[in-house]
């Protein structure tokens, strides 16, 4: 921060800003002079702190250049949440001077940022100078304001200036979240979402939102509650049969004493038994889709919890559940095939949709205390490419025609999501077909431009080398492999890619040169020469990610990214990773995921300590992040031959 004498290009540009302040304005060019003996002006670079919640309130500011973010901070483990921006020629601060309460609110500068500063005394002079209307008016708008929230009050939208709401937009967020909290998206563009708001949303609102769409940035505006509901109408989210007067939902009933005591396992048997089971848990999973919850933990003895962002919380107002009683609030669910091995395994994964919600792939397993259940949210739609941000060289692979892709990471790193995008992007640009092998499938694709079938292990085909055969006389393009968990699996993944087919695959491990030779290891050393051979000849590129969190909420993927060119197949023909390895840092379109986090650590996008956490050598990437973040590097379609 820099103080500034106020004269000269400084002077006029404080009087400029007097004259254009709707607080000033009505003050005499004399007055605003004397007002002016009594300000400081202080330039701001940008991220820097201009005040700070909790502190006392000795000034308010008027912005003459520049603009600066309102924050809160909801507790001390979690990122601020930014609900507001101000720009000239904007005051803030007067609230808490004026009841002389501590700051509700850190406004922080978003570029370089030139404000004038007021004292106590100057306040009182501005307050009398609006002839005593001021100090009426702004301390009743103060104590209202204080009463109801830490909010600072949006700029309203009307129903005219709106245009159409793209319903695709509209449909980022999940319904029950949009008319739980009456907020809904207007406009999502460059990670920017524009969120019209009926009520003043609180920043636990703001928090999940960017838990549902990652690293977005969101941009409030106030619209009225007849625009609200239209707009719901008009893309088929309301009954156009109901009155003007629509009944929000209401918060879901507690299941309490819904399941009787018993040790045994029946199972629903008609589509009435079905649905009275559905209507049971229904209510638990609309509260896990409108409070951005990703996981639910149903667990034997223990009240429920969920996963909100990277953390365990336990539902407190739900009692504790039975031994069996996970089991039979997932049994409408529950598809025969899975309820057989269950029976036989004491666990089974599977998929499900509940209707108008959301779909889930559940874990159902048992232990000492009874049965328990992890429930995945999986949203109703596939993702699409420019919500996740993907860095340019993935976007290469949607053009792909023939050859192998891996996808690797750890569990939970989001290799589905990114598959199921890439899916997601060839479905609606490309005439062609689309065969999955899921255990279980997640995300489900509607044919548009491609012809998609998606295949289940265990339900579709009896196993993953059975769908495998079958997939070769099904005439794919593009051929999605769940896991590469044997070595059987992979024969036939790489017999298939010689065929003409790309196939996209999915395995646990870290880094794109470990994904290599982990699959190497897999086999025997005598037949290691001949994998090399096969993956030399068909291996186009090898995606390693890992999902890390977001410093405003949510998460966000850092990547890397090997291509396979010529020379570099041939170094693994050779048997030479070590030189693979460094081709992964030479080769032009290419990208480290060191290389990826420093530019997630320098934009703002994550932490230093995150990066550490999820870097695979940590002085490789303090190396980075002494050089300003490099471009990523220009997409190049990896090698076709």
């Amino acid at each position: 921060m820099r103080e500034h004498p106020i004269r000269g290009a400084f002077h006029h540009l404080a009087r400029e800003g007097l004259e254009r302040s709707p607080l000033f304005k009505t003050l005499t060019p004399n007055d605003r002079e004397i007002v002016l003996t009594h300000a400081t002006l202080h330039e701001f670079s940008p991220n820097e702190v201009i005040i700070t919640e909790g502190e006392v309130a000795d000034s308010f500011f008027l912005v003459l250049r520049g603009q600066a973010a309102v924050t809160v901070q909801i507790s001390p483990v979690e990122s601020p949440i930014e609900l507001n921006q101000i720009s000239a020629p904007n005051i803030f601060g007067e609230m808490a001077l004026l009841l002389q309460n501590p700051r509700s609110a850190t406004v922080v500068a978003t570029g370089n940022t030139v404000v004038l500063r007021f004292l106590q005394a100057a306040f009182e002079l501005m307050l009398d100078g609006i002839q005593g209307f001021g100090r009426q008016l702004s301390t009743s708008l103060a104590v209202r304001l204080a009463q109801t929230s830490r909010r600072v009050p949006l700029q309203e939208i009307e129903k005219e200036q709106l245009g159409s709401i793209d319903g695709k937009t509209l449909r980022l967020l999940p319904s029950p979240f949009i008319l739980r909290h009456r907020v809904m998206p207007l406009q999502f563009q460059n990670n920017l979402l524009t969120l019209g708001c009926v009520d003043d949303p609180t920043p636990t609102v703001f928090q999940t939102i960017q838990r549902i769409v990652p690293g977005c940035q969101i941009r409030p505006f106030r619209i009225s509650y007849d625009t609200f509901t239209h707009a719901l109408r008009s893309h088929g989210m309301l009954d156009r049969a109901s009155s003007s007067e629509v009944v929000l939902p209401q918060d879901p009933p507690i299941i309490v004493g819904v399941l009787p005591s018993q040790e045994e396992l029946p199972v629903p048997q008609t589509t009435i038994e079905v649905q009275a089971q559905i209507a049971k848990i229904r209510p638990l999973l609309q509260r896990v889709v409108a409070e951005g919850a990703s996981d639910l933990y149903l667990s034997a003895q223990q009240k429920p919890r969920w996963k909100i962002g990277h953390r365990l919380y336990t539902i407190e107002d739900y009692r504790e559940l039975r031994p069996l009683e996970a089991f039979h609030l997932l049994s409408g669910l529950l598809p025969q095939p899975r309820l057989k091995q269950f029976e036989e395994q004491h666990h089974t994964d599977f998929s499900c949709t509940v209707r108008d919600l959301a779909r889930f792939r559940v874990n159902l397993f048992r232990s000492e205390q009874g049965v328990n259940a992890v429930l995945r949210h999986i949203p109703l739609s596939p993702p699409n490419l420019e919500q996740l941000q993907f860095p340019p060289p993935l976007l290469s692979i949607t053009q792909l025609r023939e050859g192998l892709v891996l996808f690797s990471g750890p569990p939970g790193s989001g290799k589905t999501t990114t598959i199921a995008a890439l899916v997601n992007a060839i479905n609606h640009t490309r005439r062609v077909h689309v065969l999955t092998l899921e255990d279980p499938i997640e995300y489900v694709h509607s044919s548009h431009q491609a012809l998609v079938h998606q295949r289940e292990v265990g339900s579709h085909v009896l196993s993953m080398t059975q769908g495998l055969k079958a997939a070769m006389r099904e005439t794919p393009n593009v051929l999605v492999v769940g896991d590469l968990d044997n070595t059987n699996t992979i024969k036939l993944v790489l017999e298939a890619a010689r065929s003409g087919c790309l196939i996209l695959c999915a395995t646990q491990s870290r880094g794109a040169a470990r994904t290599i030779l982990r699959l190497l290891e897999q086999f025997p050393v005598d037949e290691q020469p001949y994998i090399r051979r096969a993956l030399g000849e068909v291996l186009r590129c090898v995606v390693s990610q890992e999902l890390c969190h977001h410093n405003k909420g949510g998460r966000v993927a850092a990547f890397e990214f090997m291509s396979m060119d010529p020379d570099t197949a041939k170094l693994l023909r050779e048997d030479n990773l070590t030189a693979m390895i460094e081709q992964l840092t030479k080769r032009p379109g290419n990208m480290t995921i060191h290389h990826h986090l420093a530019r997630l650590i320098q934009t703002g996008q994550i932490s230093i300590e995150e990066g550490h956490a999820h870097a695979i050598d940590h002085k490789t990437l303090d190396a980075h992040l002494k050089t300003p973040p490099p471009p990523h590097p220009t997409p190049q379609t990896p090698s076709q031959t």
